[in-house]
């Protein structure tokens, strides 16, 4: 199990996964597990992919040793404190929609973040954006008024709107969808890499399959040897 680098645990109803903080896991999903408590992460710092949306979090602190992670999925986690994320310097993606944020300050530091949405929130500032280069910005039903931070941007696609009401269940089923695409195109984005860990895995396990094969081959013809010795003795015996 120590080899196990991939797992999803989506809508589990999990509550404690201390059990997976001895493994080095590189992709984990724990989304939808609303009653869980995620502090064993802090001791999980392989992880380089982490989805944990709609879990009811509020404290994330436990991220914060987690420097190696590129991906991040924090959807729909309703008044999250997201300063933690301020740490986690090596991202490149992260999903912070529908999470009730008012402002994103504690994002400035993450220079190396190319895809964000961080749609339906408070969010009225988006100053702190201004020196990232993203090929994607989503913040679709934010309270944004001014734009001028990133209208020098001109290489990404950028979905822009502000709506000063509360969005509708089909803004929501919208963005929950847009969440689904958004994981499983980075499932996908990942697929050769996982499926070369998976070969190295599976050529690890045929070798060691051929020597455990080789050293019953080898335990089969000692107990053959064995009983024929018994057989030449026991003949020897009956002679005498």
């Amino acid at each position: 199990m120590t080899a196990l680098t991939s797992l999803h645990l989506q809508y589990c109803k999990l509550t404690n996964i201390s059990s997976l903080a001895c493994l080095s896991l590189r992709y984990l999903d724990i989304s939808y597990n609303t009653g869980i408590n995620i502090s064993p992460l802090k001791h999980m710092n392989s992880l380089i992919q982490l989805e944990i949306s709609n879990c009811n979090l509020k404290d994330i602190s436990a991220l914060k040793n987690l420097t190696k992670l590129q991906n991040l999925g924090l959807y729909m986690n309703k008044y999250i404190d997201i300063t933690p994320l301020q740490y986690l310097i090596q991202l490149t993606d992260l999903h912070l929609s529908n999470c009730e944020i008012l402002e994103i300050s504690t994002l400035s530091p993450l220079y190396n973040l190319k895809r964000l949405d961080i749609s339906l929130n408070q969010i009225i500032d988006i100053s702190p954006l201004q020196k990232m280069q993203f090929t994607s910005l989503r913040f679709l039903y934010n309270r944004v008024i001014d734009l001028s931070p990133i209208q020098k941007h001109q290489n990404f696609n950028t979905y822009v709107y502000n709506y000063q009401q509360q969005p509708t269940n089909e803004d929501l089923l919208m963005s929950n969808f847009m969440h689904q695409i958004y994981v499983w195109t980075t499932f996908i984005r990942n697929m050769p890499r996982r499926l070369k860990l998976c070969n190295q895995q599976f050529l690890t396990t045929k070798k060691k399959i051929r020597v455990t094969q080789k050293q019953m081959e080898l335990n089969l013809q000692m107990f053959t040897n064995n009983v024929n010795q018994l057989f030449i003795i026991s003949q020897k015996e009956s002679y005498q």
